[in-house]
């Protein structure tokens, strides 16, 4: 079913529409209030969600509920806020504190993402590319020529030193970036902290490069020496799809 209702603001007159039965509710009201505002040349309303709880302590304020859809019409020096809570169509006034904005929409009704979301998301999924990528070199190569003692220690260390704590690093930045990613908010979220916090691990990154020709040299030996090397590796390769 569809609740409507007009509402008077400093600004002007909104009709603003909720459909409260259906997961696109949102999608629906935010374009249909985009199309009554430009009708009436009305001044943009912006949605938010509460993330926290508040309870009002003044008659002009509006309580909010963790997950309440609020359309916002005017936003105060203060930070403070005023809107229609729109799971009764209340309005009134709260601290701008308690919620994050959702993301806009096109014409069509798709969720626009900023730059910087997008960016975020490339990073995100490069991280998971590469975990992937480590826990291949870990479970198909370095475990298995580890336990079959194929190669010596020394060679082992110079193809792998560094695997182990790379896929705890990544398994460590891959969960921090879901976890910002599942909780972004377009105008206040930042993930260049979550790499600060761990610059000195990401050192591992260059001891890692630095080593790789090393690397790469003893492959090639063993590749030419070591008959079961070769076929320990080969088996992998072709189980995982990907060259050691």
């Amino acid at each position: 079913f569809t609740i409507r209702s007009t509402v008077q603001f400093e600004s002007g007159v909104w009709n603003v529409c909720f459909w409260a039965c259906t997961p696109t509710f949102r999608r629906q009201l935010l374009l249909y209030c985009r199309a009554e505002m430009t009708a009436t040349k009305a001044r943009p309303l912006k949605c938010y969600v509460a993330v926290y709880h508040y309870n009002a302590t003044q008659d002009d304020e509006l309580s909010l509920q963790e997950g309440d859809a609020i359309m916002v019409a005017e936003t105060y020096p203060d930070s403070w806020m005023k809107g229609i809570r729109l799971r009764d169509m209340a309005m009134g006034v709260f601290p701008g504190n308690f919620v994050k904005s959702l993301p806009a929409l096109t014409s069509t009704g798709e969720i626009v993402e900023s730059k910087r979301c997008h960016v975020c998301k490339e990073i995100l999924s490069s991280e998971m590319s590469y975990g992937r990528c480590l826990w291949q070199l870990e479970e198909a190569f370095a475990e298995p020529l580890k336990i079959s003692g194929v190669i010596s220690p020394e060679d082992y260390s110079k193809i792998f030193g560094h695997t182990q704590a790379l896929v705890k690093l990544n398994e460590d930045l891959v969960g921090q970036l879901r976890m910002r990613m599942q909780t972004w908010d377009e105008e206040a979220s930042l993930m260049g902290d979550i790499f600060l916090k761990r610059a000195p691990l990401l050192k591992l990154l260059e001891g890692y490069a630095l080593q790789f020709p090393q690397a790469r040299q003893v492959i090639e030996r063993l590749r030419k020496t070591t008959r079961s090397f070769v076929l320990l590796t080969t088996n992998a390769e072709g189980a995982t799809g990907q060259p050691l």
